[in-house]
């Protein structure tokens, strides 16, 4: 218990998720193959178990086809105990999303710093579109329960292949908003995204440059490596 305490609140090295603003999402779109099958981890290594559990910065992470957990007993749950699409890290693991996901607990000491959880949604290509915008509907569920539990949180929304189609409608659904006068937002306020990383976008049109909604296509903004 004492490993899993340590792994949930290790605190995000500054620049692992460089900040964006929603209306230029830096989006990484890199050609991988689909992952073969999933794996189970540990589920003594889980971070973030219920949404009151609060950190400076949560990361979503959202994995392709075939590539979401499963396991109803290590599911989140939110301030009254309702079980949430979305699953612990360290509970399931996703080979292509968890490196980025897992980036900050290496080498960092805990205090309220930093979780990951998984986003569970249908993640099959039989019925593309309902399971992408069912994705992108899970993912905003749990921000906006976990913000009402800690409305410092920042996010981090990762996602690789069908999941980065997910992560991409969901970033923009946030950003679209229009504040209302008392200065609310419908979803949650675009300021707590501090970074989309997406991965592989099933998404992407054709002819779209590699890195949508930057300045040149070829280079994510505020960059020079092509």
């Amino acid at each position: 218990m004492a490993l899993r305490k340590s792994l949930s609140r290790r605190r995000i090295l500054a620049g692992v998720f460089a900040p964006t603003a929603l209306g230029v999402v830096a989006a990484a779109a890199i050609v991988l193959p689909q992952q073969d099958a999933p794996t189970v981890a540990d589920p003594y290594l889980a971070g973030l178990a219920k949404t009151t559990e609060c950190h400076d910065m949560v990361s979503l992470g959202i994995g392709g086809r075939g590539d979401i957990p499963r396991d109803e007993s290590k599911m989140l749950v939110d301030e009254n105990g309702n079980r949430l699409p979305a699953a612990q890290q360290g509970a399931y693991r996703s080979h292509w999303v968890e490196p980025v996901i897992s980036a900050p607990l290496e080498n960092h000491e805990a205090s309220n710093g930093y979780a990951a959880i998984y986003i569970e949604y249908p993640a099959d290509l039989a019925s593309y579109e309902n399971a992408v915008n069912q994705g992108a509907e899970n993912t905003i569920e749990v921000m906006k329960a976990i913000r009402r539990s800690c409305p410092n949180t920042q996010f981090a929304i990762v996602g690789f292949s069908e999941g980065a189609d997910v992560a991409r409608r969901a970033a923009m659904q946030i950003g679209a908003q229009e504040q209302g006068e008392d200065g609310s937002w419908d979803i949650i306020d675009p300021d707590s995204v501090s970074g989309v990383v997406i991965l592989s976008d099933a998404g992407r049109e054709a002819g779209e440059g590699f890195f949508p909604g930057a300045e040149h296509g070829a280079n994510p903004d505020g960059f020079d490596r092509p």
